[in-house]
């Protein structure tokens, strides 16, 4: 054979045969479109980088047939194109195979490589797919053990049907540690039992095309034996050093060589293994694999010594960005915006997830796109000069990143990663494992969405249940504690949508948002408290959990996390809960009553339009700010693409409550400034109630008391302010507990400003208000008559109230009105009437005005797809004048 130069990874310059190329045109692979902010290419897998970690499909199909699906996987690119897919939870070589030249490793199909190009872009069920046939591969088995008699044997939990997530191997079995990142390769470190093993690739494609992998090891002192399963099938032996696989279907045979007497090789019913006899000594070997040519056992050089980090920087230089302060000041409440270092030297997007503060001054930022940058300047008061820094690269579509005990942890498919820079040149090069235990979706969604921690130092995560390309696994939708040291990981809560965590520093309350959907008649937040269940998708679920408060669908569209505005420099907003909303870019005031029967609340939005896609919100150290971070794939109104923003207290005038009760006898308002009493009358309140139905379909409209579509306008007999001319007394005279209840007031402060707004409350289960403790005394609750706000005369519908009420309930986040879809989940109004729409049963009705009135109301009528995701029923929540307008607006579009 021609020698094989085993060279760093570099840019791919792979030889291919005619049944690879012919093998693309079957995957109809394409080269990557670049995102270009300076004009040059940038691919999703950065070139020169040792490793990414993804998903990959080796082989389509059930495992037991056939099919190889790596669910964590780890992508290793060596010489001339050669790339191995490694199986973190089983530990195996899963498979091999060659990149052609300017092509990603993988189809670009998960939801971070298929939008970095095309942000709007989202994925299908679809899995990444190796850029070229594979020329080798293994059977979904564990690739290690420290018992001989369990070679085969995947000892994992059955999956749950249709979804192949099962998680790792047991701990006490074989575990995958982390990665070192070196100059020239990617160092894998796992164990078999109690033994370590160290394993690092070269590869390359000879002269003649054969293409050879070589995994170098070094193992531990070990007890017991230690065995790899190499490969799978009729593999035939040449001694105790080496195997060939002959020639199948047109392909190349397969030879298999190891340069050490002490790894001898056998086969092990389907499996051809390597045994290592336990010894006191570490041990180095070669295990060299070629497709093609075979290489003599004596022709291996002695393994080389495991390659060493270096202290020069792979990505030096950084990146200046300033702030734009006070772009929103009202409320109480400033933002300021930072800029992001795009575009950037490295060519890199920088679609910002979440924040986390290393130091008062310096902070860690994680992107979608596998990327960690570290920001310093935070703690400046001007925010004038931040400094970016590439930190770490390469992880698996991360949504959430704390500090845990001083150290760097990012929330990944794959795991949470500790990030640890050992050799000081200010970049990551240890990727720790610091926990894996819980069952990860084959779904492309199913992302690990937030991460927080428990004054225990315990770290909670969410996993999404939104499934793509399976059914979930048991742990989807579910709420996840790792220890503190991350020896264990255990499932708290689940069943729910897509959940989101906050933890209270202190008293360590946890509670949690979710989504819109199937059973989930409307966003929530939660007290989540072990072993609640939140019923997604489940018709009769079990320990079905209360929320504290519903939120209406047009307060929040696509909910996302809550965190506390927790710190002695925030005045007013001290010990705050902040509910954000992803899909309109607000935040909500959430106030608990944990002292009622059965937990409930309030939700208070607090009218700043951000036009922001906020994800995530984190305490500053310095108790007087917090950062919001989010990036924008999904339906969201919002316009910008990227964002972080600092959150503080200002002057500007409180226009809203921050707090409210319900009680037998009504509700009280607290606000944070004094109101001038003349303002606060009667007149000048208004009261609605309404019910949810919890349904298969996506939502729910709203129905009054006797459960017809609408709401129950309530009667306000008196409303009456305390001494402290900061809390109000709202009487809603023998009101029922109801699931939602709409608080509208309009009054004045002390300085004439407008101090107006909604209060929404959840009421589980009514106790009295003790109105005299809370300074109100003989108030005359023997008063039954209606002073509230008078019903509002509806307008004639018009095109322009049409587009009113479109932006206004989030139709836009997902309808566009110019006619394209990406970045849509719903047909784009553009040239929707009176077209013919065809249906699942093959019939077809035009979308005349009957039509849209019809799926406006009842979005489960007439499915245009399988499986399509529909939008919530407008049932009661929209008055005819004003679907009667959408109906004209959509119109007006044709």
């Amino acid at each position: 054979m021609a020698p094989v130069s085993f060279s760093p990874p570099r840019i791919v310059t792979a030889r291919l045969t005619l049944s690879a190329c012919l093998g693309l045109l079957a995957l109809g692979l394409q080269a990557q479109p670049a995102y270009s902010p300076t004009g040059t290419t940038s691919p999703f897998f950065e070139p020169g980088y040792p490793f990414a970690q993804s998903k990959v499909e080796i082989t389509p199909g059930d495992p037991s047939k056939g099919g190889n699906l790596v669910i964590r996987g780890i992508l290793l690119p060596l010489a001339d194109g050669v790339t191995v897919s490694f199986d973190q939870e089983l530990l195996r070589v899963a498979g091999v195979w060659v990149t052609p030249p300017g092509q990603p490793m993988v189809t670009l199909r998960t939801m971070a490589q298929i939008s970095y190009a095309v942000n709007s872009r989202k994925a299908d069920h679809r899995q990444p797919q190796p850029a070229a046939p594979a020329v080798f591969a293994t059977a979904v088995a564990p690739g290690i053990t420290a018992d001989p008699s369990q070679v085969g044997i995947d000892p994992r939990p059955a999956a749950v049907a249709g979804d192949l997530g099962r998680g790792p191997l047991p701990r006490n079995l074989a575990r995958f540690d982390g990665l070192e990142l070196t100059d020239s390769a990617a160092v894998l470190r796992y164990r078999a039992g109690a033994t370590a093993v160290r394993e690092w690739h070269a590869g390359g494609v000879a002269a003649d095309g054969t293409i050879e992998l070589r995994r170098h090891l070094e193992v531990a002192p070990s007890e017991k034996p230690v065995v790899f399963v190499l490969a799978n099938g009729a593999w035939k032996l040449d001694g105790t050093t080496a195997a060939h696989l002959a020639a199948t279907d047109g392909g190349k045979p397969q030879h298999l060589a190891v340069n050490s007497g002490a790894l001898t090789f056998s086969q092990s019913g389907s499996s051809l293994i390597a045994t290592l006899a336990p010894s006191r000594e570490t041990r180095r070997f070669t295990i060299a694999l070629s497709v093609g040519t075979p290489v003599a056992p004596s022709a291996l050089a002695a393994t080389p010594a495991p390659p060493a980090a270096s202290s020069a920087q792979r990505w030096p230089g950084t990146a200046i960005t300033s702030t734009k302060l006070g772009v929103v000041n009202q409320n109480g409440l400033a933002i300021d915006r930072l800029e992001l270092p795009e575009p950037n030297s490295w060519n890199r997007r920088v679609r910002i997830a979440d924040i986390a503060f290393l130091t008062p001054d310096r902070a860690m930022a994680v992107s979608y796109d596998g990327d960690v940058w570290q920001v310093d300047g935070v703690g400046s008061e001007a925010l004038d000069k931040l400094t970016w820094k590439r930190y770490a690269s390469g992880l698996h579509e991360p949504l959430a990143i704390v500090v845990a005990d001083g150290q760097i942890q990012v929330g990944t498919k794959n795991g949470l990663v500790r990030l640890h820079d050992r050799d000081g040149n200010g970049e990551a090069d240890w990727y720790e494992n610091f926990n894996d235990e819980w069952l990860q979706s084959q779904s492309t969604r199913s992302f690990i969405l937030d991460m927080a921690l428990a004054p225990d130092g315990s770290t909670f995560i969410t996993q999404g249940a939104i499934v793509t390309g399976g059914t979930g696994t048991a742990h989807s939708g579910g709420f996840i504690r790792v220890a503190r040291d991350g020896s264990s990981a255990s499932y708290y809560a689940g069943g729910a949508r897509e959940p989101f965590v906050a933890i209270h520093p202190v008293t360590g309350q946890i509670t949690g948002t979710d989504q819109q959907g199937n059973f989930i008649p409307s966003t929530p937040s939660y007290l989540v408290r072990p072993g609640d269940n939140f019923g997604f998708n489940q018709d009769n679920p079990v320990n079905l959990a209360k929320p504290l408060v519903w939120v209406p669908h047009d307060q929040n569209i696509s909910a996302s996390s809550e965190f506390w505005f927790y710190g002695a420099g925030l005045g007013a907003w001290n010990n705050r809960r902040i509910q954000l909303s992803y899909g309109n870019g607000r935040m909500l005031l959430i106030d608990d009553d944990l002292s009622a029967p059965t937990p409930q609340g309030s939700v208070i939005p607090l009218g700043l339009e951000l036009d922001l896609p906020l994800l995530h919100g984190r305490m500053h150290p310095d108790g007087k700010s917090a950062f919001l971070a989010g990036f924008k794939i999904w339906g969201t109104r919002t316009a910008a693409v990227s964002t972080i923003a600092r959150l503080r207290p200002s002057d500007a005038p409180m226009r809203t409550a921050t707090g409210a009760r319900s009680g037998t006898e009504g509700v009280l308002l607290r606000f944070d400034a004094p109101l001038d009493p003349a303002s606060v009358t009667p007149d000048k309140v208004g009261a609605r109630l309404w019910n949810y139905k919890r349904s298969k379909d996506y939502g729910s409209g709203r129905y009054r008391i006797d459960g017809e579509p609408g709401t129950k306008r309530w009667p306000v007999s008196q409303v009456v302010l305390a001494p402290d001319r900061r809390s109000v007394f709202v009487h809603l005279p023998e009101w029922p507990a109801v699931q939602q209840a709409e608080i509208q007031h309009d009054f004045l402060d002390l300085n004439g400003n407008p101090v107006q707004g909604k209060v929404f409350l959840t009421v589980h289960q009514h106790q009295p208000l003790k109105l005299a403790a809370a300074g109100f005394k003989d108030v005359d609750l023997s008063l039954r008559r209606d002073l509230g706000i008078p019903e509002v005369e509806e307008p004639l519908p018009s095109v322009k109230l049409g587009e009113t009420v479109a932006n206004t309930v989030g139709c836009v986040a997902c309808h566009s009105i110019d006619g394209t879809t990406e970045g849509k989940v719903g047909t784009s109004w553009k040239g929707l009437a009176r077209s013919m729409r065809t249906f699942i049963d093959g019939s077809q009705l035009p979308a005349d005005k009957d039509y849209l009135y019809g799926k406006i109301m009842n979005p489960q009528s007439n499915r245009i797809k399988a499986g399509e995701l529909e939008m919530p029923s407008y049932q009661g929540v929209l008055s005819d004048s004003q679907v009667q307008s959408l109906i004209l607006y959509i119109e007006s579009l044709r």
